[in-house]
């Protein structure tokens, strides 16, 4: 066998699918997805990163959870939690993705995880231009280690557009790793060519800065988002929204 042929039957490992478009309206589905304000549901959300922590230990990323503490009085911050029920009639957190406003100095919670990672003054650089137009941070993407093959994540990554687009933010940036790059570019997040890739959180990860803005979604993910918030306020007690998994 040639080793063109070798490479054609192992597909690079990690690779995902894209998130966009959405899988058929025929799968499976055993999880819900509601939005919460970090700020009003501090047990939640501390329930949430427990979780979370605990996902990314199971794969040997214990140094995103613990390098990083989120102030999210600083950072005003919303979280998408994926839940499902066990057989016991128990509500468990089985994945999440959050979103992060900037601090009222422009200040965002990405430059503190990129210290020592990435520039952060050319980070600064891109983003002065679009500060009018409104700039939010997507980060945190989790799936317990239990359930991750069952479409979970890209639900969640299709969540997050909802989310910016009750913020009124125009632009998001966020960081990925290599092996999803292309999943988060059918969604139109885009890597910063001017921020060289950097091994984060550790050297099995070359990850790259990724900026995207409303106006790269599809049309029917932008309607399909408009449509999940349909309005509604983003701060407050309790569940803001719930999110209607995006089919074709």
């Amino acid at each position: 066998m040639s080793n063109a042929e070798d490479a054609s039957r192992k597909p690079e490992r990690g690779v995902v699918a894209p998130f966009f478009p959405p899988p058929a309206r025929g799968l499976a589905q055993d999880w819900r997805i509601d939005v919460y304000d970090a700020t009003h549901e501090r047990e939640r959300w501390q329930r949430y990163m427990d979780a979370a922590n605990r996902s990314y230990a199971a794969r040997g990323l214990q140094a995103v959870g613990e390098e990083h503490v989120i102030d999210v009085d600083r950072y005003a911050t919303w979280f998408a939690e994926a839940v499902m029920v066990d057989a016991g009639g128990q509500e468990l957190s089985v994945g999440g993705i959050r979103i992060h406003m900037p601090a009222a100095d422009k200040e965002l919670l990405l430059f503190e995880e990129l210290k020592g990672y990435a520039d952060i003054d050319a980070l600064r650089r891109l983003l002065q231009p679009l500060w009018e137009q409104g700039v939010c941070h997507g980060g945190g993407l989790w799936v317990d280690s239990t359930h991750g093959s069952i479409g979970i994540a890209a639900d969640l990554a299709r969540a997050c557009l909802p989310i910016i687009a009750a913020t009124g933010s125009q632009w998001c940036i966020a960081m990925t790793h290599q092996h999803i790059l292309e999943a988060w570019a059918s969604l139109g997040w885009l890597a910063v060519s001017d921020i060289p890739a950097f091994a984060y959180p550790d050297e099995r990860y070359m990850s790259q800065v990724i900026l995207g803005g409303t106006q790269s979604w599809p049309e029917s993910a932008a309607v399909w988002a408009a449509q999940q918030h349909a309005g509604a306020s983003l701060s407050g007690p309790g569940r803001r929204f719930a999110i209607e998994c995006m089919r074709s």
